[in-house]
């Protein structure tokens, strides 16, 4: 964990300092001063939750040595939530136990998560964007989804944390509105976004017409989720091939015409 969240900037040494942070020894430079002026508003951006500006990026002005502490400290704690709510539980987890178990202030954390809520889908986020985004290796509309989601049906067993994160948040959000609140801001994020990348590009996957993606997405969604809660009570799950089989089964049956069978085919 890094040393600097229980210190305040008056604390710091010299070499913990961002060079912004220093006076100058002679009278600036209309450049420098520009420069020093622009480092301040890229710093003030990212206290606000604002990227850099793009004048920012062409000019390779990046952040600060500070807020790259700042990051490393955020990201060490969302690692260290994650172990504990996933393992010991998100109820019994106090902010109070992060703070211990890291060796921080619970005001260091709270410097970073406005909640415990906020810290739970932050670690979710995280999960998703390591355990699943990263899987994909293309862009969306470059990626074959029928081997997409055959192989990370196949890598289900690399994402338990992931589930164990959902369940116990889903649990908590049966009585505490502000869990729930999160948890169904970051989950529909998500979801908003994969649809939006299906529908975009129905066509070119050959899915067909007739299929309610925003159906389909749940439905796959669901069955993840759905290992969460059967492996959080001990019961055995299939063996990672035989659920790749299914999910690849499946997927291939999005790009079949409607059936006169089907469910949606009767209502009309």
């Amino acid at each position: 964990m890094p040393e600097d969240v229980n210190r305040s900037p008056d604390d710091q040494s010299p070499d913990d300092q961002s060079p912004n942070d220093s006076g100058p020894a002679s009278p600036m430079s209309a450049e420098e001063a520009s420069r020093r002026i622009d480092a301040m508003h890229a710093a003030q951006r990212e206290a606000i939750g604002l990227g850099p500006r793009r004048s920012d990026e062409k000019a390779g002005l990046g952040p600060s040595r500070q807020q790259q502490k700042s990051r490393a400290t955020r990201d060490a704690l969302i690692e260290l939530a994650t172990e504990l709510f996933s393992e010991v539980g998100y109820a019994p987890t106090s902010i109070r136990d992060i703070g211990r178990a890291g060796e921080v202030t619970s005001g260091a954390i709270y410097g970073h998560f406005r909640s415990k809520a906020d810290l739970l889908a932050a670690a979710i986020s995280a999960c998703i964007a390591r355990e699943l985004e990263s899987h994909i290796g293309v862009q969306p509309n470059e990626a074959d989804y029928i081997e997409v989601l055959t192989n990370l049906a196949e890598l289900y067993p690399d994402r338990d944390r992931l589930r164990a994160l959902i369940v116990e948040g889903a649990a908590a959000a049966r009585t505490d509105e502000e869990t729930r609140v999160q948890l169904a801001e970051e989950q529909m994020s998500y979801l908003e976004r994969w649809l939006t990348q299906y529908e975009e590009n129905r066509d070119r996957m050959g899915i067909d017409a007739s299929v309610d993606i925003y159906a389909a997405l749940f439905y796959t969604w669901a069955a993840e989720l759905g290992l969460g809660v059967l492996e959080a009570i001990g019961v055995d799950l299939p063996v990672p091939n035989a659920w790749a089989d299914i999910q690849q089964r499946l997927a291939r049956s999005l790009q079949m015409p409607l059936g006169p069978s089907s469910p949606v085919a009767r209502l009309r």
